[in-house]
């Protein structure tokens, strides 16, 4: 607990000056890990580019419109060419200028007030595409109006332990003989059962695998797997603006 009080103190601090505005919605991208991140962005538009550098311990303020809809992930593993070993954009350069990365990747997904006339933000980190990095989306305090919901401006994603050193061998992903993501199933085995399409695109017909639960388990507020309905309901509305403020942090 005295942990994640000192990360989120730290986080205040650093989206201080990220504020939504009647027509754009601030999300503040802060790398928490030990070594760069590469954050790459798609969507409705496509705000800085597509992506850029992000150094230890330093954030960057990006805009995006309000009503946007995107993900956002984070190349890893990336040599002076720019070609990275998970997540790679193929611009090799920091700018992904709206191409969507190689699987595997997590991502942060979001829908800026979807119903306009402050409707509800919807959020979540997802691991449909896999995962390279730990995530967790959070509303930036004073930017939104809390309604008392379970899952109602609450941290989105985070996972309990490392899901790439508890990936399952056949979703194992080597770099250089190194250990350094994990694959979705849907991925690896291509076939409608895993991917959950055709004749398995419900839920009674494509209950969680051993590996969704294995994701789950590890991330228990990700969306881990198809139909995972339970990681589906992140919301929050902006307090005076359309749309609150976002922390979307890396590691």
């Amino acid at each position: 607990m005295l942990r994640l009080l000192r990360i989120l103190v730290f986080i205040a601090g650093t989206a201080s000056a990220c504020f939504s505005d009647k027509n754009h919605t601030c999300l503040n991208i802060y790398n928490k890990c030990p070594f760069p991140v590469y954050p790459a962005f798609t969507g409705t538009t496509v705000p800085a580019d597509g992506g850029f550098r992000l150094e230890p311990w330093t954030s960057k303020v990006v805009q995006v419109p309000n009503g946007w809809q995107g993900k956002i992930w984070s190349r890893m593993q990336c040599d002076e060419r720019m070609f990275c070993a998970t997540g790679d954009c193929g611009t090799g350069k920091s700018e992904c200028e709206g191409k969507d990365g190689k699987p595997p990747y997590t991502m942060a997904e979001f829908k800026m007030n979807p119903g306009g006339s402050n409707g509800q933000d919807r959020y979540t980190i997802s691991l449909a595409n896999g995962y390279n990095v730990h995530m967790i989306i959070i509303p930036i305090d004073g930017t939104f109006r809390f309604t008392k919901g379970n899952y109602d401006c609450s941290i989105g994603g985070g996972c309990v332990d490392d899901l790439i050193s508890n990936c399952p061998n056949e979703l194992q992903v080597l770099s250089e003989g190194r250990l350094v993501a994990c694959n979705s199933p849907c991925h690896v085995f291509k076939s409608d059962l895993h991917c959950c399409r055709g004749k398995y695109n419900t839920s009674s017909t494509c209950p969680v695998s051993a590996y969704g639960a294995v994701f789950k388990m590890m991330c228990p507020a990700s969306y881990s797997y198809p139909f995972d309905t339970s990681a589906q309901a992140f919301t929050c509305r902006g307090k005076e603006k359309p749309s609150a403020a976002y922390t979307v942090q890396f590691c």
